[in-house]
Parts: C-alpha cells; sequence; structure tokens
C-alpha cells in the first residue's frame, strides 16, 4: 500500500461526498485501495483529523499532545530524566566502585611520563580557570549566603567554575564551599 501525501489526503478530504472514489484514485495517482480506506475513515471520523490528546507531561505536569508516535515527556523534560537518572546510578556503590577501578587501571596502565603529563596538563588548567574567575570575581572575600549556598546546591552537577563565574567568585572559592556542604 502506498503512502498518501498530505495533499492528497486534502483532496480525498475535499472531495464529494457522492463522488467515485475510482476516479478521484486515478485522478490522484494512488491505487483504488489505499484511497477507499482513506476516504472510509475519513467519513467514518467526521473529517480529517489526527489522534491527539492533551495530556499533562508526566516529569512537570504541564499540557503535551499526546498521540500516535508522540513523547509522553517535553524534551528539556526527557533529558533532565535522563541526567538524573544517569546521576543516580553512577552515585550506586557497585557502579562508582568499578569506575574507581577502570580509573586506577587508566592510570597505572600509563607509563610514568604520561601520568606527569597529565597531572601537568590539569594543573595548568586548574590555574587558567582560577586566573579566569579571579578576573571576573566581584565578591572575593564576601562570606557567604544562604542563597550562595542554595544556588550552588541546586546547580549541584554545574562545573565549579560555571558556578563561579555566575557567583561572582573564584574557582577555589567555590570547590572549598562545596566540599563543606557535602561534608553536612
Amino acid at each position: 500500500m502506498s503512502q498518501l501525501s498530505l495533499e492528497d489526503l486534502a483532496a480525498i478530504a475535499g472531495a464529494r461526498a457522492g463522488g467515485s472514489v475510482a476516479a478521484l484514485a486515478r485522478q490522484l495517482g494512488q491505487p483504488y485501495i489505499t484511497v477507499a480506506v482513506a476516504a472510509w475513515r475519513m467519513r467514518r471520523a467526521g473529517g480529517w483529523f489526527c489522534r491527539i490528546e492533551w495530556r499533562p507531561c508526566l516529569e512537570c505536569g504541564e499540557w503535551l499532545a499526546w498521540g500516535p508516535h508522540r513523547p509522553r515527556r517535553h524534551p528539556a523534560c526527557q533529558r533532565a530524566r535522563l541526567a538524573a537518572r544517569r546521576r543516580a546510578r553512577l552515585q550506586q556503590p557497585e557502579v562508582r566502585a568499578r569506575r574507581q577501578e577502570q580509573n586506577a587501571a587508566y592510570w597505572s596502565g600509563l607509563p610514568a611520563m604520561g601520568r606527569d603529563a597529565r597531572r601537568a596538563y590539569n594543573l595548568e588548567l586548574c590555574r587558567r580557570e582560577q586566573a579566569l574567575t579571579r578576573e571576573r570575581a566581584g565578591r572575593r572575600g564576601a562570606p557567604w549566603t544562604a542563597e550562595d549556598d542554595g544556588y550552588l546546591v541546586a546547580h549541584w552537577p554545574q562545573p565549579a567554575r560555571e558556578q563561579a563565574l555566575t557567583l561572582g567568585r573564584t574557582l577555589w572559592s567555590v570547590r572549598r564551599r562545596r566540599f563543606q556542604l557535602a561534608r553536612r
């Protein structure tokens, strides 16, 4: 059975009620059975339609169009759900242990020069990020407020560098505060 284009469906929907389906199929250049089934479905449904229902998103509760082959969550909600599930999975003890073993195997497999080069690269990267945040930090040395702590907790997965730039603090102050909050 061939697929009908939107133009073909519009022509079928606009055809006269008593018109010949065979003539319409010849006019459209489509098989008779395809046009006849489409016309029958449209007559039965009372017109041209697609099955869409408005239901709440399974994540946020906002209204979302549901239907055949339609998502049950907003795209942003789906991404957030997948990220949360991944974070939860990575926090499982057996997953954490396996990742630590893989990390240890990676570092032990590197030659001494490779380990030294990697450490030097990481140190240089941290220094560059610290210099960047120090330049833009407008609240250096200011006491931490409850709002600052709330922001850190609400945006925990976000990199410390991004949090530092948003809060107007240095990279190391944000890392130190995150460490203190994690210990609580």
